[in-house]
């Protein structure tokens, strides 16, 4: 029994009509009963009572039917699934980012979801060197991280850079003051930041600022995430230097202040060079989009 005997009876079935059914099928009478006899003796069962004006199932044809029925519904659907995941329409994505990316990928994941409502999407808070090994790793299909690294094995796509600004609790000093900071006026603070193992290009930042304004902290505090600094921050036991998307926390507790000066952090995507995954290519193609846009409108 062939996938072609299916679709022939179930034809016949719906007409009881082998020349209407032939029509339908764009074949011939003969044909299509020499198929449905070589289904019938296939199963070993008659299907079809034929007279020279009738054509009537039997009970056994009732019942295969309904199983032929669903049978080409699964097919209908395997294909149908088969072509999505082909298309990156339908599967799972995986996707690791910083703190300081989420605020890029919020627009982007949403834009995309709304097109690709059948692609389940994983999102993994990841330090920058965790995503780097989740890569390698294949555990995440795509990284949103600072940048730059060293990695000749990935594709890299900027996506932005962002000015660093003071966070201080409102009890500070200077949390009133509209005017920009100078960092030799925090010389007295303790400062919050992120180890160079967990990110380092955020902590090289930080300590080029220092080293460019002969500065010298008087004591630091580290905390893995973003979230975890500024909340240190909040209970007043520091200060920090964060990217300026941070400021969308909206904590009450802390202030976010300008400095005089603009030293920049860039966020990247990133992805496999050997990534055959299409979901993944078509939320790169709304990546370029996305970045390409945003580009448009900052000029």
């Amino acid at each position: 029994m062939e996938l072609r005997h299916l679709k022939y009876f179930v034809t016949v079935a719906e007409e009881l009509n082998f020349t209407k059914a032939a029509s339908r099928l764009n074949m011939s009478q003969p044909p299509l009963s020499q198929q449905i006899k070589q289904l019938e003796n296939s199963i070993g069962v008659k299907l079809l009572e034929r007279s020279n004006r009738t054509v009537e199932l039997t009970d056994a044809g009732r019942a295969f039917l309904e199983k032929a029925y669903k049978i080409l519904i699964d097919i209908e659907k395997a294909r149908e699934y088969t072509r999505k995941i082909y298309k990156g329409e339908k599967g799972q994505l995986s996707i690791g980012f910083t703190d300081s990316a989420l605020y890029d990928l919020i627009p982007i994941i949403q834009s995309y979801q709304s097109v690709n409502t059948e692609v389940d999407i994983t999102m993994h808070q990841m330090s920058t060197v965790d995503q780097l090994k989740a890569l390698q790793e294949e555990e995440i299909h795509i990284g949103f991280i600072c940048t730059p690294i060293q990695k000749s094995n990935l594709h890299i796509i900027p996506i932005r850079k962002q000015k660093f600004v003071a966070v201080l609790p409102k009890s500070h000093k200077l949390a009133q003051s509209d005017s920009p900071i100078n960092i030799q006026e925090l010389v007295d603070d303790t400062f919050i930041v992120t180890p160079r193992k967990v990110s380092p290009v955020y902590y090289d930042t930080v300590m080029s600022i220092f080293h460019k304004m002969s500065f010298v902290p008087k004591l630091t505090i580290t905390a893995h995430i973003s979230t975890a600094v500024i909340a240190l921050v909040s209970s007043g036991l520091g200060i920090a230097l964060i990217p300026s998307s941070m400021k969308n926390l909206q904590i009450a507790s802390v202030v976010f202040k300008e400095l005089d000066f603009s030293p920049t952090i860039e966020t990247s995507v990133v992805w496999r060079f050997n990534e055959k995954s299409h979901i993944v290519n078509s939320i790169v193609t709304l990546l370029k989009q996305y970045i390409a846009e945003n580009t448009s409108k900052h000029r």
